[in-house]
Order: structure tokens, then C-alpha cells, then sequence
């Protein structure tokens, strides 16, 4: 009788710690898939926002079209090496269009320019040193909306904007000319 009591209690311990062992599993398991869960309904969500907010229509459509007036290729081609796949990808599928601000300075002896082509979902940068005469390229992801990126384009300064190209006016009576004839570039149409 006493082999039946120790076999029972060692069935007992064992079936003790087996449940454990599967209890552990399960929570850990169950842990896993709640992370995983919830970040797949947080991209989901934030997904569905970004399209609420950012859905295209027609004013927004044509408003892009004059916002991004210029080709990047040269911008994307520079930077291409330093994207990651979900930018390469972002860029297999969207329109190439950017618009560019320029700026140039000097450090004593060395002339440096730093160009920002602005796509709409990213900036690229390329930093140019004419002592050296090489570009460096380096790129930022952004959710700048359509009327913060023509802001920027608009009003930033620029390399020899103190007048406009083709009147007396200054650079800022050209901006504040913009806003008054098409003031919808400068709000959010949805």
C-alpha cells in the first residue's frame, strides 16, 4: 500500500506541475497575442484616421497639384539607399511630385547649401559642401497636411526672395497676395 501512496502523491506533484507548466504557456501565449492585437488594431485605427482626415477630393486633389510642382528624382535617387523598405514601398505607389526650398550659407571657407524636397508624406534633405563637392542625403517621414506644406513652401525664406522674380513687390506682399486670392490652399478643405 505504501507504493500506491507514493506513486499517487508523485502522480499528484507531477499533474501539479504539468498544469502549471501548461497554465504558463497559455498566459504567456495569450500575453503575446494581446501585444500583437493590440498593435494591429492601433495601425488599423490610426490608418482609418489618416484616411478620414487626409481623404482626397477634388479641391484637395487639384490643390496638391499646385502645391507639388516639381519633379524629385534627383532627391529620391540620392536618398533611396537610406530608406527603409515602408518608404520604398510608399514611394513604389505614390506620385513622384515635390516642391523644394533652397538654402545657401557660407562657414568661412566653405560654401554649403542644404536643399529640402518636400513629398507629401516625406522630406527629403541634401546637404552639399563645395569644400568637399559631395552631397550627403538623409530623409524624414512627415503628416504635414496639404495647408502646413504650403505654408512652408509660401513662406519660408528662400535664396534671393527678398523680391519677387517679376515685380517691385517683396516677398512677403507676394505671400500675403497668395492667401487673399486662393485662401482655400491654406485650409484644411475637409
Amino acid at each position: 500500500m505504501s507504493n500506491s501512496i507514493i506513486l499517487k502523491d508523485i502522480l499528484n506533484n507531477e499533474s501539479c506541475e504539468l498544469k502549471q507548466a501548461i497554465d504558463n504557456y497559455m498566459q504567456e501565449s495569450f500575453d503575446k497575442l494581446q501585444i500583437l492585437m493590440k498593435s494591429k488594431v492601433d495601425k488599423v485605427v490610426s490608418d482609418k484616421l489618416d484616411l478620414f482626415y487626409n481623404k482626397e477630393t477634388k479641391e484637395s486633389k487639384e490643390h496638391e497639384e499646385i502645391l507639388f510642382d516639381k519633379d524629385c528624382i534627383e532627391g529620391i535617387n540620392g536618398a533611396y539607399h537610406r530608406f527603409d523598405d515602408d518608404t520604398k514601398e510608399y514611394l513604389k505607389k505614390s506620385d513622384k511630385k515635390c516642391f523644394s526650398l533652397y538654402f545657401n550659407y557660407n562657414c568661412g571657407y566653405d560654401n554649403k547649401s542644404i536643399t529640402m524636397y518636400y513629398l507629401k508624406k516625406i522630406i527629403i534633405y541634401q546637404f552639399h559642401s563645395s569644400k568637399i563637392n559631395r552631397s550627403y542625403y538623409n530623409y524624414h517621414k512627415h503628416n504635414f497636411t496639404t495647408p502646413v506644406l504650403f505654408v512652408l513652401k509660401n513662406f519660408a525664406p528662400q535664396e534671393n526672395s527678398i523680391h519677387h522674380n517679376d515685380s517691385d513687390k517683396t516677398f512677403c506682399e507676394t505671400r500675403i497676395d497668395l492667401i487673399t486670392e486662393h485662401p482655400e490652399y491654406f485650409q484644411n478643405v475637409n
